[in-house]
């Protein structure tokens, strides 16, 4: 219950350093060692951490074992073609950790325009992929891709254009896993677009979709659910034989 001073800490091990530090009441710190340490090659390596105070009421707490793992960087080559045609399909990959929950990223990657073909670096690891695709293919996630020295899982995907273009204006994204979970159920592929992000969609691209329909809900919004411009796109669509499923809160009223 009181600051401390010339708290000594060392660490041995493959890498060896020691440093002196204050700490206020209470207080949690980071203990810096600025000697760089850069492992030699890939393994375990074990560590023990420990400080010395003169006076410690409770020296059972002082030291800390550590084993760190240096895990080898692997070249990993993919592609995401068109399954009927072999054609490359322009796409956005990111690889994360597979027990990650946030949004950071190993690595990521975009296919050559042309060929398909991606490559990135990843550390011997379980992998969750997010891939966002050209029209009119699928974005999709893939789990469980294996990375180790000895077993690499399959980096090529092979994908089909969807049955449905569903366009999202729901801005506050209350309703799109409704849509989500129904369209799995029903085994319907499906390509979302969010217009407050990703802008006008080109409606005249719908033919390249399997079914020649657009699912368009709008959830709460009450303003600019259909802007002028879509309108105009719409009706050329409606009238060369498309379908438009429109649903929404304020459909009605605007």
């Amino acid at each position: 219950f009181q600051p401390l001073s010339n708290v000594y800490f060392e660490v041995t091990g493959p890498y060896s350093a020691d440093t002196i530090i204050d700490l206020a009441l209470g207080e949690e710190d980071t203990v810096r060692f600025f000697d760089l340490w850069i492992p030699a090659d890939t393994g375990h390596y074990d560590f023990q951490c420990f400080s010395i105070l003169g006076g410690d009421e409770r020296p059972e707490n002082d030291t800390l074992n550590k084993v760190i793992r240096v895990r080898p960087l692997l070249d990993m080559i993919g592609a995401v073609v068109d399954s009927s045609t072999g054609w490359g399909i322009g796409t956005k990959l990111y690889f994360q950790f597979a027990d990650d929950t946030g949004s950071v990223y190993i690595d990521s990657a975009m296919t050559d325009s042309v060929s398909g073909v991606f490559s990135l670096h990843l550390l011997d690891s379980l992998y969750r992929a997010f891939i966002f695709t050209c029209i009119p293919y699928p974005d999709f996630i893939e789990d469980s891709i294996y990375v180790t020295v000895d077993s690499i899982s399959d980096m090529d995907f092979y994908l089909n254009p969807t049955d449905l273009l569903v366009i999202n204006r729901d801005n506050q994204a209350r309703y799109d896993e409704y849509y989500r979970i129904s369209l799995d159920s029903l085994n319907i592929t499906y390509k979302i677009w969010a217009p407050v992000n990703q802008g006008i969609f080109p409606i005249s691209r719908v033919i390249t979709f399997n079914k020649y329909a657009i699912l368009w809900y709008t959830g709460d919004a009450a303003t600019d659910n259909i802007t002028a411009e879509e309108q105009d796109s719409l009706m050329v669509f409606l009238d060369s034989g498309g379908k438009l499923l429109l649903t929404g809160q304020n459909i009605g009223e605007e």
